[in-house]
Formats: structure tokens, sequence, C-alpha cells
């Protein structure tokens, strides 16, 4: 069974997910001065801009949905293990994207470093906890691994109803 304390995080985490992306969602590039504050860019070529704020709008809505499902996720843990535990390599993905910036110097010593650090520490760690899957097998009734007879090194194909109890 997954533990209070760490459905209490993931619940926590996911609040701030969902609220940061509504941020970028509702703001676009502008934001809602959440994160920075507001109007810190001037507008060269309006066209562009409204391109690149459409794109940002959706990239904050999809922000909004991956906090609802670990909101999701702390109420039922099981249910929703997987698609928080990929939700995670996805965030990893994204924290090594940003490694790929022009200036790495400037992005470590930036406040987008804090965030970095987050990505690419607490996120796994959070992931390392919540994977625990003695626990949550146990909460199932069942052990981890499949027993197989000896020499085979795969699950059968056949269809359950027609598979034999190993």
């Amino acid at each position: 069974m997954v533990s209070l304390p760490l459905r209490i995080v993931l619940g926590l985490v996911g609040l701030s997910i969902a609220v940061l992306g509504l941020d970028s969602a509702l703001g676009g590039l502008d934001t809602l001065g959440m994160q920075v504050p507001r109007g810190f860019a001037d507008t060269i070529d309006a066209e562009a801009y409204r391109i690149r704020d459409n794109h940002v709008r959706f990239l904050g809505g999809v922000w909004v949905g991956l906090g609802l499902l670990w909101i999701a996720g702390a109420v039922q843990p099981l249910r929703f293990r997987i698609a928080i535990l990929a939700s995670i390599g996805m965030i990893l993905v994204g924290a090594l994207a940003r490694l790929s910036a022009p200036d790495l110097g400037e992005v470590l010593q930036s406040p987008v470093a804090s965030s970095l650090a987050f990505e690419l520490l607490v996120f796994p760690a959070i992931g390392y906890f919540f994977s625990g899957r003695p626990a949550l097998s146990r909460a199932r009734g069942r052990s981890n691994r499949r027993r197989l007879p000896s020499g085979t090194s795969c699950a059968p194909i056949a269809p359950r109803a027609f598979r034999r109890r190993y």
C-alpha cells in the first residue's frame, strides 16, 4: 500500500504542477505573473509572437493535465501508478532538454537551476518511492514475479483462460 505521506506529496506536487500550468495556459507567453513579472519581453514580430503564445498555452494546458493526473494518483495510487511513473520519465526528458541550452552556465546559475534540480533529483526520488513494487504487489495479494516452468524465458501467449497456474 502507498503510504499516506507519499500520497500527500503526490497531491501537493500535482497541485503545484496544475497551478503553474494555469499560469501559462491562461496567460500565454506573458503569463499571469506567477513565475515571472508580466510584460518581461517586447514583441518585435506580432505574428510570430501569437504563434509562440499559442504553443505556450497548449503546453501550459498539458502541464495542467499532468497536475490533475498526479492529484488523481494521490487519491487512487494503484490505478494511476504506471501513468505517474511514465510522467516522471517525461519530466526527466524535459530536464535533459534544458541542458541543451546554448549557454549551460547561464542555466545553472539562473532561477531555472532550482527547477532543473527539482526535475533531476526530486521527481526521480518520488518515482523511486512510488514504484515500491513489493509493497504495491502485496496490497494486491500477489507476488511481483510470475513463476514459469524451468526452461521458459517468457510468459505464455495463450489467453488467460487457457493458461495453467505455475
